[in-house]
């Protein structure tokens, strides 16, 4: 099983009624981004590797968390830095540490609960994962567009990613 994260986004989603806050700060934007894709049923987060296909999470909370911490961790992998990513939220409660190994990173996921994943190691090309993670953050900005376009274009989460930072 290879390490896999996604945004699916549902088939036709109705806008989102409101009312929106746009704080104009990443992190209380993606959690209000998540919010709002949550509330309409925008589509699924999947999370895939080490062992569970998928995990069991979701857009509200759990894609939140991982989104949180997304743009320091790409910022490692493109610098071949060691870079971690904490999925704090109750229930899934586990911390990926990605390392640069030639042309691949080397994840490692350690669990805080009663389930440990196993391989608790995994290997995927720097390409490919980096590829992947932008394909996550295009597909929700995407679907938040499409339920919010108002809160789509000012959005810092938004900004921040379609300026490629």
């Amino acid at each position: 099983m290879v390490f896999r994260v996604a945004f699916e986004a549902a088939a036709d989603v109705q806008p989102h009624p409101g009312p929106f806050e746009v704080h104009g700060d990443y992190f209380t934007d993606v959690i209000a981004a998540c919010a709002l894709l949550d509330d309409v049923a925008a589509g699924r987060f999947v999370l895939v590797g080490f062992g569970r296909d998928p995990w069991r999470v979701d857009v509200g909370y759990d894609m939140s968390a991982f989104l949180e911490e997304l743009p320091d961790v790409v910022a490692g992998i493109r610098s071949g830095q060691d870079v971690e990513l904490d999925l704090y939220p109750p229930g899934v409660e586990a911390t990926f540490f990605f390392s640069a190994d030639a042309d691949d990173v080397v994840i490692r996921c350690s669990s805080r609960v009663t389930w440990q994943p196993l391989p608790d190691v995994e290997r995927i090309d720097r390409r490919e994962l980096l590829t992947m993670l932008d394909a996550l953050v295009a597909d929700v900005a995407r679907a938040l567009h499409d339920i919010s376009p108002s809160v789509a274009e000012r959005s810092a989460f938004t900004r921040r990613w379609v300026a490629g930072t």
